[in-house]
């Protein structure tokens, strides 16, 4: 039937070759012939703006099939849409699927039974040729959802959800030992400006290189298979320290490490310092180094040592040793060449410019400690000037006699005097302080008590003392 504006109208199947209309609507069981123009009406548009629309109103499918009963090698069905002139040279996409045995290497991205979406820009077009699937805003999420494995269960055929302005979550559970498998595999590169978390191990057989102006790894354990760690591989032109630099807190945040300054090459262990070093660590004349406690320490190091500032091992402060102390030469820190001490105390003439010999050490004590050999005095030797060291066994058989203490003796001189003969009782010794104060006074002292026994120290302030 054809209507007064032109319309064929039918309401039975219709069987004909090529129909021509600028507008086809299919209407539904029980629709009004006008259904399609009070839809349009409704919604304010241009009937003809729609070339093909179909209405209905039916509890299930109410679609448009395009079925290809042909199942060759070139067969598939789908609907395609043109741009401009309708040629495929201006860009065309298209969706349906792929017969059995389909096989057109054209088009071989696609394969036998496969459902497809392509697009094709026209060519040489000014334009983005993007094709770009999106959702709205009306809705409560607005997700893209892409699922696969069937539809019934989306628990487990979800694979990703795209929720807008705020994640493209991918959920299947796949694990990954290696680089090809996991529920995400990239052959290329990850380009990630935001943070990474990952909750499971990360293994990877690549070289990592940090960027930034942190460049900080943050993590409870690092263990390192490799048994060499490379530090600095950008310090051409030695402008950076290098090393490794803990954080603790005492009395606020505070740093320590075990760092070479570039500036003089030298290895330095510090704690307290309290800014964190950056490429460079602040030593200054107020860093606090810290003490090393090692098993055995050797210097490989053959410079000699010409000063007290150079040679394979320098030392600021003192040393102390426990143990011997072994060396081949010993040189006064003034380049002086050691000699025996003299007996004074103060080493008059080496003073402390020189290292003493096991020889000068073993006279000193000698001298000094009492252990010197006991020479024999008797009346022969009256007003014997005594030394600091002297050990005098006086015998005074055939007379008294007199022992002078020295003139000038040095703190802690000492000089032993013994009752050799047992006569000290009947022919008394006689100890002349020679001006120095003994026991306290400008005193002459007799010994006369048989088998007496003295030791005589000398303090510079107190004068002369018996012990």
């Amino acid at each position: 039937m054809v209507a007064a504006n032109g319309a064929i109208i039918t309401t039975a199947n219709t069987y004909s070759g090529n129909i021509y209309a600028r507008h086809i609507e299919s209407l539904g069981s029980g629709e009004a012939i006008t259904a399609g123009t009070v839809w349009h009406n409704d919604r304010g548009e241009d009937p003809e703006q729609h070339l093909v629309i179909g209405i209905g109103d039916t509890d299930g499918s109410h679609d448009i099939a395009v079925v290809n009963r042909n199942t060759g090698a070139n067969g598939y069905a789908e609907f395609i849409a043109y741009s401009a002139t309708g040629n495929s040279e201006d860009g065309w996409i298209s969706t349906g699927i792929n017969s059995p045995t389909y096989s057109q290497s054209t088009y071989s991205i696609t394969g036998r039974d496969d459902g497809y979406l392509l697009y094709e820009p026209k060519n040489g077009t000014s334009g983005n040729g993007n094709l770009v699937i999106a959702t709205g805003s009306g809705g409560v999420k607005n997700q893209i959802i892409i699922g696969a494995g069937g539809f019934a269960d989306p628990a487990n055929n979800t694979q990703m959800v795209i929720t807008p302005g705020q994640s493209v979550a991918i959920t299947i559970n796949t694990q990954s030992s290696n680089t090809t498998t996991g529920a995400l595999t990239v052959n290329g590169g990850i380009g990630l400006k935001g943070n990474l978390n990952v909750g499971g191990n990360v293994a990877i057989t690549g070289t990592i290189t940090l960027g930034g102006g942190g460049n900080t790894v943050s993590t409870s354990t690092l263990t390192v298979d490799n048994p060499m760690i490379f530090l600095g591989s950008n310090n051409a032109a030695d402008l950076l320290d290098l090393g490794l630099v803990g954080q603790y807190t005492s009395s606020g945040t505070k740093y320590s490490g075990l760092v070479r300054d570039h500036l003089d090459g030298y290895y330095k262990l510090f704690y307290g310092m309290a800014t964190r070093p950056a490429n460079t660590v602040a030593f200054a004349a107020n860093t606090t180094y810290s003490t090393l406690q090692l098993g055995t320490l050797r210097a490989v190091d053959t410079t000699a040592s010409s000063s007290k500032t150079t040679g394979a091992l320098i030392v600021s402060g003192g040393i102390g040793a426990n143990g011997a102390v072994y060396a081949t030469s010993f040189t006064a820190n003034t380049g002086a060449t050691i000699s025996a001490f003299t007996t004074d105390q103060t080493f008059v003439g080496a003073a402390n410019t020189a290292v003493p010999t096991a020889w000068a050490v073993k006279t000193y004590v000698d001298n000094n400690s009492g252990t010197a050999a006991w020479t024999v005095k008797t009346t022969a030797n009256n007003n014997y000037t005594a030394v600091s060291g002297d050990n005098l066994f006086c015998d005074t058989a055939n007379g008294s006699f007199t022992v002078i203490l020295p003139a000038s003796p040095s703190n802690n001189a000492k000089i032993a005097i013994a009752d050799v003969a047992g006569t000290f009782n009947t022919r008394p010794l006689i100890v002349n302080n020679n001006g120095n104060r003994l026991q306290g006074a400008n005193n002459i002292v007799y010994l006369d008590m048989i088998n007496t026994s003295i030791s005589l120290v000398y303090n510079t302030t107190y004068g002369w003392r018996i012990i």
